[in-house]
Order: C-alpha cells, then sequence, then structure tokens
C-alpha cells in the first residue's frame, strides 16, 4: 500500500464534492451546507489554500494507492461579527450570514478547540477607514 499526502488543490473537484455531500461525512462537518457543487468546491479549496499561506498550516489529502480516499488537518476559520459599537463597514455583505459573537463555537462543539479570540481590527479595503470585529478559531477533530 503507498500513501501520500497532498493537498487540496491537487484533487479533482468531482472527487472532493462527492466525498463532502456524502451524508456520512456531513456528520463530521460542522459548516457543511446543503449546497456543495462546483463553484462551492472551488471556493472551498480555495479557502483551505489561503489557511497554507496565511498560517502555515491547513488541511491535508490522504492518496492511497493513487485514489484519495478524504482529507484532514485542523480547521481554522475567521468571521466577522457586528458589534454594536462598532458602525456598519462600508463593504459589509448584505446577503452574508450574520455571525454572532462565539456563534462559530457552537458549529464545533464536539472539536477540540486549539485556539479562539475576537478582536477589532482595523481596515481600510474601501479606502475609507473602518473596523472590523472578527472571531477566530483553529480546531481539530478530537477521535
Amino acid at each position: 500500500m503507498r500513501i501520500e499526502f497532498g493537498r487540496l488543490s491537487d484533487v479533482d473537484c468531482a472527487d472532493i464534492i462527492a466525498l463532502n455531500t456524502n451524508p456520512l461525512v456531513g456528520r463530521h462537518m460542522p459548516l457543511a451546507g446543503a449546497r456543495f457543487g462546483e463553484a462551492e468546491c472551488r471556493d472551498w479549496v480555495a479557502g483551505k489554500e489561503r489557511q497554507w499561506e496565511e498560517h502555515g498550516y491547513g488541511s491535508w489529502v490522504l492518496i492511497v494507492n493513487g485514489r484519495f480516499p478524504g482529507w484532514g488537518g485542523l480547521d481554522a476559520c475567521s468571521v466577522l461579527v457586528p458589534k454594536p459599537f462598532l458602525t456598519e463597514p462600508p463593504d459589509a455583505e448584505k446577503t452574508a450570514h450574520q455571525w454572532l459573537s462565539g456563534e462559530l463555537l457552537t458549529y464545533y462543539h464536539d472539536w477540540r478547540i486549539e485556539f479562539c479570540n475576537e478582536e477589532v481590527l482595523d481596515c481600510t479595503s474601501t479606502g475609507v477607514p473602518h473596523q472590523h470585529a472578527v472571531n477566530r478559531m483553529v480546531a481539530r477533530r478530537a477521535l
């Protein structure tokens, strides 16, 4: 048996979709949505790749005898949360999920939380100085 490690970007999108839409797999993916098609898969893989770029760690894929049976690793998430003491940022997405402080953790109640924080960040992404409150979490599946 030959076992190799790779990145999600090395795997065909159809294989990832087949795995991540399996109901048994979905039980272990706290943020899994009802829809996970090709566009969602590309966005999801891009997000996992950003974890490597920004944090130096992320998800690995396993390749066993040339086939993709699954992926694993640390899950790192950042979500913006509205705060009554901050004005709505000019780049706020009106259709985005409105996360509440701490809500992210409720999706990972049976995972080991390695890191969690909330902070207010200064931002000039639109050319207008503003602030965002962000919840950050790193978790791993405790078996």
